[in-house]
């Protein structure tokens, strides 16, 4: 564990231990005072308030503390979950869904935020004040501690059994949720296409089965949950109500004053509220043994690495039969060297394999049938292969941000390539009404196809990879951009070696090799 938060959960453990015990110091002066005849006069009422006052500045000093603290623990094991998820093997990543895996991320963060910032430590406070209660009580009314005993175990046992079935439940409802949200996302996204739309009942109906999933997993678990915790807190809830008659009942008798009875309605609450307390902690630690076997899974989904290093690319070797995508194989017969100088064009109809085969390259999936300075790239470190090789994909990776994010996204930003980014021709176009502080909206919507395409290649381009590989950079835009994005590959690759993955024509000589997909 960090050192910064083993002292904030001994703090956390002291501050909940001290609230613990002030909680009881009422309750158990008034026990005294009736017991030694004690009159209540205005002085004593002050010690009762003054005791009440920091209760009150004990829990806001908790509360205070734990959220200072959250901030850094989530963010933490935030970046921890992402860069699992970012370490998926590929088809790992394509299979869960992104939206999916960060839904999935969303929930444990907060799963292990409630638990270890405030039930890893409550429990005990809860505990503690549990058995100082139930002593005092034996002490004063033995029938009613053994009421009070009985209802543990079967709190416990009550609760662990709700706790296993939930568990189950609890990892369909939380699958279930992402995957529905993953569907309404991959439809709501679609802002053009249902902007058009004269009105919205079919696709609403269309949506029905992804809301379904999300309501309908909540709503199992829920009903679950409440019918079976109902009967334990009913249960709860009649036995709390025989004690204070218990208690009235001797009162009545005579056998008692009237101070012991209004000990026992303040006592009584606090033993049954962190009875709630403790088996209410067991639900979220359920919530949080889920999330923590969806870290496992990502663990056990980790891209596999290798440990040769190189320091650039000199030849690249493809010998190449076929490839393999699940159960769907591509014909390939490639064999062929490339160099740095060469572009290359990967051409083919679409759906022939072409994306599969240059992400190879970049090893999204194993293959020992490509070879870098003659060495299989199996063997090489990821980190070396993609940091010397750049690839640009058919969606041009545009996010929320400004330009400057967009250009440097995942980049080290430097000003000289900044000053060169914005001599580049290719930004000429798009820097005529924008800057480099101009926002891009949601999916890049004040940029045009064109223009999207172009901020992904100048991000690469200037980037220090020596290999480029450009998905389908000139599909769906006019000629004049076309060739400015050819022209400019051309002219700035000279020392490169690019792989240009495209299903149209290429203007002649512009490829010295080519790869042929069927």
């Amino acid at each position: 564990m960090n050192k910064s938060y083993k002292y904030f959960f001994m703090a956390m453990a002291a501050l909940a231990l001290v609230s613990a015990m002030t909680s009881l110091v009422v309750p158990f002066l008034l026990s005294f005072w009736a017991k030694t005849d004690v009159e209540m006069n205005l002085k004593r009422f002050f010690i009762v308030i003054s005791v009440l006052v920091l209760m009150f500045l004990l829990k806001t000093a908790i509360i205070f503390l734990r959220e200072n603290f959250a901030k850094h623990f989530n963010i933490k094991n935030a970046k921890n979950i992402i860069e699992k998820i970012l370490r998926l093997k590929y088809d790992t990543i394509i299979s869960q869904g992104n939206m999916n895996l960060v839904e999935r991320m969303a929930q444990a963060v907060n799963n292990m935020y409630i638990y270890m910032t405030g039930d890893a430590v409550r429990i005990w406070s809860s505990i503690i004040s549990t058995i100082i209660i139930l002593i005092a009580i034996f002490f004063d009314n033995f029938i009613i501690g053994l009421i009070l005993l009985a209802l543990i175990p079967i709190n416990y046992l009550g609760y662990k059994s709700l706790n296993s079935e939930l568990k189950k439940r609890s990892q369909v409802m939380q699958t279930s949720t992402a995957t529905g949200f993953q569907e309404i996302l991959s439809v709501v996204n679609q802002t053009d296409y249902l902007k058009q739309c004269p009105d919205y009942d079919i696709v609403l109906n269309q949506l029905k089965p992804a809301l379904d999933k999300i309501y309908g997993s909540m709503a199992q678990v829920n009903k679950y949950a409440q019918t079976s915790s109902s009967f334990i807190s009913s249960l709860n809830s009649m036995l709390q109500t025989v004690c204070i008659l218990l208690v009235m009942y001797k009162y009545l008798s005579g056998a008692n004053q009237v101070l012991p009875v209004v000990i026992y309605t303040i006592v009584l609450p606090l033993f049954f509220s962190n009875i709630s307390i403790i088996t209410n902690i067991n639900l979220n630690k359920n919530n949080l043994k889920v999330s923590q076997e969806f870290i496992t899974f990502l663990d056990s989904e980790q891209e596999k690495d290798s440990n040769e290093t190189i320091r650039s690319i000199e030849k690249i070797e493809f010998d190449i039969g076929a490839i393999q995508i699940g159960e769907e194989i591509f014909k390939a017969n490639i064999k062929d060297k490339f160099i740095k100088g060469d572009i290359v064009w990967v051409q083919g109809k679409s759906g022939s394999g072409k994306s599969s085969l240059m992400k190879q390259l970049v090893k999204f999936r194993k293959t020992s049938e490509i070879l870098i300075n003659e060495k299989p790239i199996s063997s090489i470190n990821n980190t070396c292969i993609r940091s010397l090789i750049d690839y640009t994909p058919q969606n041009n990776s545009i996010i929320n941000g400004t330009i400057r994010d967009n250009l440097f996204l995942n980049k080290s930003h430097s000003i000289e390539t900044e000053k060169k980014l914005k001599k580049s021709e290719l930004l000429s176009t798009i820097l005529q009404n924008k800057n480099f502080d101009t926002m891009i909206m949601d999916m890049g919507a004040n940029l045009s196809g064109g223009e999207k395409q172009k901020l992904a290649i100048a991000r690469s381009l200037y980037s220090d990879a020596e290999v480029l590989i450009f998905d389908e950079v000139t599909a769906n835009i006019d000629a004049e951009s076309i060739a400015l994005i050819l022209n400019t590959i051309k002219n700035t690759c000279k020392n490169k070696i690019v792989f240009i993955i495209s299903h149209d024509t290429l203007p002649e000589n512009f490829a010295n090799k080519v790869i042929r997909m069927e």
